[in-house]
């Protein structure tokens, strides 16, 4: 997450890392929190040790034989490990920009009408995270939402930017950017 500006008077420092953040500012410089980083890796660690709980009992549950193919559990166990982590934008929350007040209202109805551009994007939209809400580029009433677009194994896609109405209710423009692009530019 990049230094942002929704809900800030200057500029609000980005941070790297998820569930919790590890890596703190961008602009100047980043900081680095150890504790952070051990209640992050022991949030992993409680959900892999959690599902593998799961899996293991998944597995037991067919009482495997001399006779059924290794093949069976082997591919039970593939599904059971990696589904989960593929599946992650659907169920954890992104990285993304706190913002309050009236940017809030704003990327809340950006959201809403992901679904009108989400077919443009180069792979599946799962999940989408705030980047930044600023004043449009083209110099028209109205505020422009960056989101980040997020796909399987929570791999980010590229961003998407949404040119809101000078209400903020709905959008008049909007489009996909690769992850090498920038909405501001």
């Amino acid at each position: 997450m990049a230094d942002y500006r929704a809900g800030c008077d200057g500029l609000c420092p980005g941070f790297r890392g998820a569930p919790v953040r590890i890596f703190q500012g961008q602009a100047a410089g980043s900081q680095f929190l150890p504790g952070m980083f051990l209640v992050n890796s022991l949030a992993y660690l409680i959900l892999l040790l959690a599902w593998s709980m799961v899996m293991r009992a998944w597995l037991l549950r067919d009482d495997t034989n001399a006779s059924q193919a290794i093949w069976r559990p082997v591919l039970w166990g593939l599904l059971l490990l990696i589904g989960p982590f593929a599946l992650a934008p659907l169920y954890l929350p992104p990285p993304e920009a706190h913002v309050r007040g009236d940017p809030q209202r704003v990327a809340i109805n950006a959201r809403r009408e992901v679904y009108m551009y989400d077919q443009l994007a180069s792979a599946p939209v799962l999940r989408v995270g705030l980047e930044d809400v600023r004043p449009r580029r083209d110099g028209q009433p109205g505020m422009r939402v960056c989101l980040r677009t997020y796909t399987f194994f929570y791999l980010p896609a590229g961003y998407m930017y949404l040119d809101m109405t000078p209400e903020g209710v709905h959008s008049n423009a909007g489009g996909v950017f690769p992850r090498t692009g920038s909405c501001w530019e």
